[in-house]
């Protein structure tokens, strides 16, 4: 059995599998900072087996808590984590994985190597902290649900709105995120006007990382990858540069299960990769 723990700021991820990587099961849980807790969570994830007989691989800001519980634990690092994770439940080998929690990471994975370019401080943490200050709501949970209820047309200022006829670019497109905004705008429109602004402006930086490479496509995990207006506002970005953007099912705990396949065999990502694209032809695919 293999446990893989992303422990970060906000969320804990737990994942356990079997030794050729399959999911047995899955966890999450507010970060509160208490190794009880979290010794909780394992036993309950692990069911009848026994932690002691398990490979429990962790990453993550909080993953020094795993130092006060009693099991052996191996650490690897974010980067490699959620790319390796993003690689198998998006099924792409050569990918640029975007990781959209707190801040945002890019890191260019091809294969078993992970090559880090850089972050930037805006993803969930500015949308919580914004719409705080806008809207008065600053739960993520709660600003996703409002997400869905918005209209990003009522704040942004679109290439339509300024434009004589055809210019060469598509209508709808932004020319001005919140260029149209008003006092008196909808807390549901000024929802759905940050989200957009802050999947934009990632997307537009994804785009730029992969000009000039022969990788053409961006995966995006992380908490900010479970918005459901998210994947459409990617896709568009993506498809105005050329390239496919994903954002895959369960992309939350793409570092907790790169944890878990860690050390499968020196061909482990791409045998993970075929195994998990069988599943899905199948239709018994965990993600």
């Amino acid at each position: 059995m293999r446990i893989g723990a992303d422990v970060g700021g906000s969320a804990v991820k737990l994942i356990c599998t079997d030794d050729g990587g399959n999911v047995l099961s899955m966890r999450r849980y507010a970060s509160d900072g208490s190794a009880e807790h979290l010794a909780e969570e394992l036993k309950t994830l692990a069911g009848d087996a026994s932690l002691d007989e398990a490979r429990i691989t962790v990453t993550g800001v909080g993953s020094g808590l795993f130092g006060k519980l009693p099991c052996k634990t191996e650490y690897i690092s974010e980067f490699e984590a959620f790319s390796r994770g993003g690689q198998i439940i998006a099924h792409k080998e050569n990918a640029l994985i975007v990781s959209m929690g707190t801040g945002t990471a890019f890191v260019m994975a091809r294969r078993d190597k992970y090559d880090y370019l850089g972050g930037s401080g805006v993803g969930g943490g500015t949308l919580c902290g914004l719409s705080l200050l806008t809207t008065g709501e600053g739960n993520i949970y709660n600003i996703k649900d409002m997400t869905r209820l918005g209209n990003t047309s009522n704040v942004d200022l679109t290439v339509g709105d300024i434009s004589v006829g055809d210019v060469g670019l598509p209508a709808d497109l932004t020319a001005a995120n919140f260029g149209k905004a008003d006092i008196d705008d909808s807390e549901y429109d000024i929802a759905a006007g940050l989200a957009n602004m802050i999947y934009q402006s990632v997307g537009v930086m994804a785009a730029f990382a992969l000009k000039g490479t022969d990788v053409k496509t961006a995966v995006f995990v992380g908490a900010m990858s479970e918005f459901d207006v998210g994947a459409g506002m990617l896709r568009a970005v993506g498809g105005l540069h050329g390239y496919e953007f994903i954002m895959p099912r369960c992309g939350a705990f793409a570092g907790a299960y790169g944890c878990a396949v860690t050390g499968l065999g020196e061909d482990s990502i791409t045998a993970a990769i075929e195994r998990e694209m069988e599943k899905i032809r199948n239709g018994a695919g965990k993600y």
